[in-house]
Formats: C-alpha cells, structure tokens, sequence
C-alpha cells in the first residue's frame, strides 16, 4: 500500500495509499453489498478531474470507468468529485474526505472502490493510476 506518482504531460499525479473507510450508515446501495466499507485513495491536486459539471472531465472520468468496467469485470469506480449523487448525503461526502489521513478537501479528490478484497482494489488503485499517465488531467 505504497503511495505512487506519474508524471502526466506537464502534470505529476501523486496518488496516495490505498486505505479502507466505512460509512456503516450511509444510505448509498453501492454500500450495502460490503456492509457499509470501501477502498479509497488520493489523487493529490485532482479535485475537479472527474467532475460531471464540465463536459471534457465527465467523458474522461466516463472512459476511465468504461475501462476499469472491461478490464476487471466489475461496477468500476466513483469519486468525491460526484457527490453528493448515488444515495450519498454530502455529511457522507464529507465523512470520506475527512476520513482520510491527510486529504485536502480543496485540492484532493478520492477515489473510491466499494469492494471487499483489497488484492482486487490495488489492481484496480494501479490499472487507473497507468491509465492516467495517457490522460492529461485538467479542471
């Protein structure tokens, strides 16, 4: 669980370790199937990158998730840049950012993996991680 950096065109995406968070109270379905627990890491000055309020950052984050879909056979991934949306308040938005050892909410977004085994998750943490060094954040 070792933090990873890629050099992104001009841009360097620092992401931090992956780390498991709980919202055993949250009222999102995406949670139910792993009692209320997710995986979750930092992409480091990402806040905005998947954002669903600009039309580049939603079909980049759209073609990310796409390809997490086929590669791993899987529901894919979401992001603090979504919500509030998906059955999560944003007390529950707030709960993961703060949730998080050393995330700024003003810069950070996480990345969030509603799996149980964390073998799955580092994979999925790497696959989007070398799938970044393709993509040029901005937002």
């Amino acid at each position: 669980m070792s933090a990873g950096t890629a050099t992104v065109a001009q841009v360097t995406v620092v992401a931090g370790p992956l780390r498991r968070l709980s919202l055993p109270d949250c009222g999102s379905r995406i949670l139910r199937a792993t009692g209320g627990r997710l995986w979750a890491f930092t992409l480091v000055g990402g806040r905005g990158w998947f954002s669903k309020e600009h039309q580049a950052t939603l079909r980049r984050g759209r073609e990310l998730c796409d390809d997490v879909i086929a590669t791993f056979d899987c529901a894919g991934f979401f992001t603090t840049d979504e919500l509030p949306r998906y059955g999560f308040s944003r007390a529950d938005r707030a709960a993961l950012l703060d949730g998080y050892p050393g995330c700024d909410s003003r810069r950070d977004v996480l990345v969030l993996l509603a799996y149980d085994d964390q073998m799955f998750a580092e994979g999925i943490r790497a696959h989007l991680l070398a799938a970044l060094r393709a993509h040029r954040p901005t937002g």
